[in-house]
């Protein structure tokens, strides 16, 4: 059994597509401890945590049905509710971003979702709308405004853009590569499909030439053989009857052995072809004679 082996492109897109889940689910955690430490016991505090455990439940579920989908074919199509998934976790990003800054550092997993299920135009906005929620979120929560706080998530978009176009290429290139990859196997099966059917003929062609050859003049034979003994009869020759008779049987012998040779498909490998039509010959000759 063939096993297939990955593309170096779709290696990196693995990488990447767990690296980028991991990232997420280390961040909200991250978020989510670090909110609980510095306000224990707190309304916020319970706030988010059930507004954590959510957008993490939301996320995995739509992780999980897109890499099943894209893996077996099976379950719903990811397509179709992508756009209300992405738009669900967005929100539920910026609520946690309202509730403590530590969360803010979640948009750059959120840089490649956008890049990757958007548009160009589109991701483009939605990037830059994340950066200022991301100053918005530490200004608020810091209470005043240093360059860092725009200098900081303002590189991490630019180096996310980069990414998400490298990203994109190599994802492009991926389907492209499973898609000439299904034309190939299609293409030998149908090569293999074709030569079956050409062997199948020949092997018809081969065998209607064989018995026309062979098996057809020897019951010609045999018939006109058997209308000799008929007049010999009438005509009293015993002699020749016997004859005539020794014939039918040699040459229904002969054919009874070539039928066999065509059932078995079995040649005489030691047969050469000058044995082959000597004895060709004498048959003809003696059957002629009959």
């Amino acid at each position: 059994m063939q096993t297939e082996t990955s593309s170096p492109s779709e290696l990196v897109l693995r990488v990447l597509r767990t690296s980028l889940h991991v990232g997420f689910a280390v961040l909200l955690a991250v978020g989510t401890i670090r909110l609980l430490a510095s306000n224990p016991g707190g309304p916020t505090s319970y706030l988010a945590l059930a507004l954590a455990v959510v957008l993490a439940v939301i996320y995995l579920a739509g992780t999980v049905v897109e890499k099943r989908h894209s893996a077996s074919g099976q379950g719903p199509d990811p397509q179709r509710f992508s756009m209300a998934w992405l738009a669900l976790v967005t929100l539920l990003w910026v609520a946690l971003s309202l509730l403590s800054a530590d969360f803010s550092w979640l948009a750059f997993p959120l840089f490649f979702l956008h890049l990757h299920l958007l548009g160009p135009r589109h991701a483009i906005i939605a990037v830059t709308a994340l950066t200022a929620v991301v100053v918005a979120s530490q200004w608020w929560h810091s209470g005043g405004f240093s360059l860092p706080m725009l200098l900081g998530p303002m590189v991490g978009a630019v180096f996310a853009v980069v990414m998400g176009m490298a990203y994109g290429a190599l994802y492009t290139e991926g389907v492209n590569q499973r898609l000439a990859l299904a034309e190939l196997r299609r293409t030998r099966v149908e090569l293999a499909e074709s030569q079956h059917q050409a062997g199948v003929l020949a092997e018809r062609e081969r065998l209607a030439r064989e018995i026309h050859d062979t098996l057809a003049q020897g019951l010609s034979s045999i018939v006109l053989v058997s209308r000799a003994v008929k007049s010999a009869l009438d005509a009293g020759n015993a002699g020749v009857v016997q004859d005539r008779l020794q014939t039918v049987q040699e040459t229904a012998s002969e054919n009874l052995a070539e039928a066999r040779r065509f059932v078995c498909g079995l040649t005489d490998p030691e047969e050469s072809l000058v044995s082959s039509l000597e004895r060709v010959c004498e048959s003809t000759e003696r059957r002629a004679a009959a």
